[in-house]
């Protein structure tokens, strides 16, 4: 039996409170509490992260999912305003600072509290909480927030002095093992969809280099010269994402946009994605799960995950006994 993906899920409990919400584009209705003059939240946001059924994705997953493109909040000077929380529909709404309410058109009112540039709406029931993060603050970022390491440019190589941070990458090291599964393939690719492998991962850390060294390897049928080959890593942290955006090729083509592996802190979890595009309309899309081998599988949370005859069968397991099973060269890269 097929499984149903995560971001399919969590899009379709989302959308289960899209009755509480008007239709379409419109301005807010005359009534209720009037808004102040200057409205401290002014401003357009984009998602920043979501959380439904007790499980949270933030941007990057959200992406992955295709589901970030058009989810969007705009308040204006006067509170009135539009969101879209869905990626398709968009509703009016009107901020009640007084009240610490955003009123959606026809139906639903939103707890919101705003924070260093990020607005958190909470739905009834804490059915779906969403967090926009401005745009303004999303521009404003120091890039002290950003560190490269592997293939370093012109810039950064005039700046030897940066020093990285270790706590970050201490949390990518060591080994990882789980399930990846294939989303939005098109072209020759476009009957992998929803096609599961299993996927490797050791980070490493060169102290004399002071580069990253991260190897990803997916299991599937083929050379190994079609797997990942990573040749670059640049650090991103705030106070939610934890990952590295990754630079190579994966599938003899060069890493797209979008590829990256993230360290989601709260569950000790590795996520990977990678994004093979050969500009022609072939398009590889692969979103992995891992965990540290011989670690606990969250089955309400993790997906893709291995389960729990996989688990069994690897207990006692070294990466380098997983590899040669699947055969994976962890060389290769």
């Amino acid at each position: 039996m097929k499984r149903i993906k995560l971001f399919t899920a969590l899009l379709l409990a989302a959308a289960m409170v899209l009755p509480m919400a008007g239709c379409g584009k419109g301005k807010p209705k005359d009534g209720g509490e009037a808004s102040p003059a200057s409205c401290a939240a002014a401003g357009e946001y984009e998602v920043y992260s979501m959380t439904t059924a007790g499980t949270t994705l933030t941007r990057s997953q959200l992406e992955a999912g295709g589901m970030a493109e058009g989810m969007f909040l705009k308040i204006n000077a006067d509170g009135t305003g539009e969101i879209n929380y869905t990626g398709s529909q968009t509703n009016a709404i009107k901020v009640d600072e007084k009240a610490g309410k955003v009123k959606i058109e026809g139906g639903a009112e939103l707890d919101y509290a705003l924070e260093g540039g990020r607005i958190t709406l909470t739905f009834p029931g804490n059915s779906l909480i969403m967090v926009y993060e401005s745009e303004a603050a999303e521009e404003g970022k120091s890039k002290g927030d950003f560190a490269s390491f592997g293939k370093k440019d012109e810039e950064q190589a005039a700046a030897p002095d940066s020093q990285p941070d270790m706590e970050f990458i201490n949390d990518f090291l060591g080994d990882w093992h789980g399930m990846a599964e294939y989303y939005d393939c098109t072209g020759v690719y476009e009957a992998n969809n929803r096609n599961q492998c299993e996927i490797l991962a050791r980070i490493t850390y060169d102290e004399d280099a002071g580069e990253l060294k991260p190897f990803v390897g997916a299991a599937f049928d083929g050379a190994n010269q079609y797997n990942f080959k990573i040749t670059s890593a640049t650090e991103y942290q705030d106070d939610s994402y934890r990952y590295f955006k990754i630079g190579g090729r994966f599938m003899d083509q060069p890493l797209a946009e979008g590829s990256l592996v993230e360290y989601e802190a709260e569950y000790d979890r590795l996520w990977v994605i990678g994004i093979a595009d050969d500009g022609e309309g072939n398009v590889l899309k692969l979103l992995g799960c891992l965990r540290r081998p011989g670690a606990k599988w969250d089955y309400e949370n993790d997906y893709p995950y291995i389960d729990k005859d996989g688990v069994e069968f690897y207990k006692g397991k070294s990466l380098e006994e997983i590899a040669k099973l699947l055969k994976v060269d962890l060389n290769a890269q």
